[in-house]
């Protein structure tokens, strides 16, 4: 018997690709039904209702945990350089004291780690939350800029920002563990009512992600087509990201979250809460 539909968020950079793969070569069952949008609009888009299951920004799990459970197994994390979550300055990091910085309206988890790492270099700046769609324009207007995802790996390789901070290398350099950048959550109300789809979910993206794994080359040279980038630097991202969520993303995680509840920029300590899923 088919699962009830699920409404599946999926976000809208290429770091996801290998999680999708069996979607993406048109093998996805026709009770799933994606919705593609930016990060920040999946997170909101869980907590109204209008999905059931959907990556989201490990702070906006942290703050709606109440509401939400993890899929096990399943994040977008680093044990380093990121690539897609930079700082990119045309002033080294020292010299933004009382700069502006805007941040992308489409990253939460990244504007508080952004937050955390000029703390702790004693960086007052003035962080305004923009658009970002021009190099050119914000070069004009900005001393920096927080960029996430594709557009991160784009500029990445302009000369309008001279120097960029990676955040995933630098909390690793800080605190020796992973970061953990999203978590897949399924609603509270969405696992009542429908249990058995859920589970069938979780089996089904392992199983895109293992398909996924094994075509990286592919996958590499179809992002980078996309994007307009070398499949060597695309193969070197998708290297550089870990789709686990075992032992040591959980205690970097948790340890992201200890030092936001510490900042005062979440409201409660933040407990592990995962589906319970049968082989």
């Amino acid at each position: 018997m088919e699962p009830c539909k699920i409404r599946l968020g999926r976000i809208h950079y290429i770091n996801v690709d290998p999680i999708y793969y069996v979607f993406d070569q048109g093998h996805g069952p026709g009770w799933v039904e994606i919705v593609e949008a930016a990060p920040s609009v999946l997170n909101q888009m869980l907590l109204e209702g209008y999905l059931d299951v959907s990556p989201v920004s490990s702070i906006a799990y942290a703050r709606h945990f109440a509401h939400w459970s993890l899929l096990p197994e399943l994040s977008i994390s680093s044990h380093g350089r990121v690539m897609s979550v930079i700082l990119a300055s045309r002033v080294p990091l020292k010299e933004l004291q009382g700069k502006l910085i805007l941040l992308s309206r489409e990253s939460e988890t990244s504007v508080a780690l952004l937050r955390l790492c000029l703390e702790r270099e004693g960086i007052c700046a003035h962080l305004v939350r923009e658009k970002l769609d021009s190099k050119e324009g914000l070069a004009k207007t900005a001393d920096a800029a927080l960029v996430i995802g594709d557009t991160a790996l784009q500029w990445g390789r302009n000369g309008l920002f001279p120097h960029t901070l990676d955040l995933g290398q630098y909390w690793s350099a800080w605190t020796a563990r992973p970061f953990v950048y999203a978590l897949w959550a399924v609603s509270d109300e969405a696992l009542r009512k429908n249990p058995s789809g859920i589970a069938a979910l979780v089996k089904m993206l392992k199983n895109s992600l293992k398909q996924g794994m094994d075509r990286m080359d592919f996958i590499a040279q179809h992002a980078g087509h996309k994007l307009g980038l070398p499949h060597g630097l695309m193969r070197r991202y998708f290297q550089g990201l870990s789709y686990d969520l075992g032992y040591k993303e959980q205690t970097g995680m948790l340890l992201f979250f200890e030092r936001l509840y510490e900042k005062g920029l979440l409201e409660k300590a933040v407990p592990l809460k995962f589906v319970a899923c049968s082989e």
